[in-house]
């Protein structure tokens, strides 16, 4: 058996894990409940499982600061292709129930909703007598949402940056760039009419009212924030956001975000690039609630 766990990792008393091999990352959380079996098991930094997660696989990898919410379920019918594969960023919401038989791969960023359903084979009556029997692997690509109570049938393959509307059946591919909705899922809007991406001044009067609402959150966790603005900026005190990486920071902000480019900041302030999906500096208890807000509003960052 090879097992290495990192000492940040935090595990629940009650967790389970029985896997020939295990790797668990920094920082990963492992709550009440949770039960991990399989031959390979691999768990990168800051992932959170739980509560009451199931997941029972050939093998499992998990890319970093991927959540599985209370009573997710990754198990079903074992074969030798049995592989579940979950990129950077994935979010897993409750009592969803992924069935990896054959490869389920799920690309960085997306999002599957609560009680959704994906199988990777569809098996139950006689192959002999003429009922239908299917195995095949799901591929879903990134930047994808799958809102609440989705049904995933085996060998479909989602393209990159897919919506698909809440309670829909997807029985048959669907391309990149695309929003579908329906009993089957059709195909509704397509690139590059989907998604319509607001122009630049429409893109900073967002940013803007997202961190104006960030103001309430950080008072709530008992920040002490006074507002304001100049040109191109906006203080929230310890945080502060820029139009573009030309616009110098306010003074004494901890936190800086830009719409455009990497912001340039000093030693010791971590920085969040909107657009670019990005983020450096230290991971301090105010950043990661910053960046707990604005994942709110599908703003995720790829660290660097």
């Amino acid at each position: 058996m090879s097992r290495s766990i990192h000492p940040t990792a935090e595990i629940a008393d009650d967790v389970v894990i029985e896997a020939d091999e295990v790797t668990i990352g920094a920082h990963v959380k492992l709550l009440p409940g949770t039960v991990l079996r399989g031959r390979s098991i691999r768990i990168d930094r800051r992932c959170e499982l739980g509560p009451d997660v199931r997941v029972d696989c050939r093998e499992v990898i998990l890319g970093e600061e991927t959540m599985l919410r209370a009573r997710v379920t990754a198990a079903g019918l074992a074969t030798p292709q049995s592989r579940l594969e979950l990129g950077r960023r994935v979010r897993v919401f409750q009592d969803t129930f992924l069935n990896p038989s054959m490869p389920l791969t799920v690309g960085d960023e997306t999002g599957l909703g609560g009680r959704s359903l994906i199988f990777t084979h569809a098996a139950w009556q006689s192959i002999l007598e003429g009922y239908p029997i299917e195995f095949a692997p799901i591929t879903i690509g990134r930047n994808v949402w799958l809102p609440w109570q989705v049904f995933v049938l085996p060998g479909v393959e989602i393209g990159d940056d897919v919506t698909v509307a809440a309670g829909s059946v997807v029985s048959r591919s669907i391309p990149s760039g695309s929003l579908a909705a329906g009993y089957p899922a059709r195909v509704l809007k397509r690139a590059p009419d989907y998604p319509p991406t607001p122009p630049p001044e429409e893109q900073w009067e967002i940013a803007r009212r997202v961190f104006r609402e960030l103001a309430w959150f950080l008072t709530e966790r008992g920040e002490t924030v006074t507002a304001s603005e100049g040109e191109g900026w906006l203080s929230l005190g310890r945080v502060a956001l820029v139009r573009s990486a030309e616009v110098a920071a306010p003074e004494g902000a901890e936190v800086v975000a830009a719409l455009h480019g990497r912001p340039a900041v000093g030693e010791g302030v971590t920085w969040l690039a909107l657009l670019d999906r990005e983020r450096g500096g230290p991971e301090t208890d105010l950043a990661e609630a910053v960046a707990e807000f604005v994942s709110r509003y599908g703003l995720r960052f790829q660290r660097t």
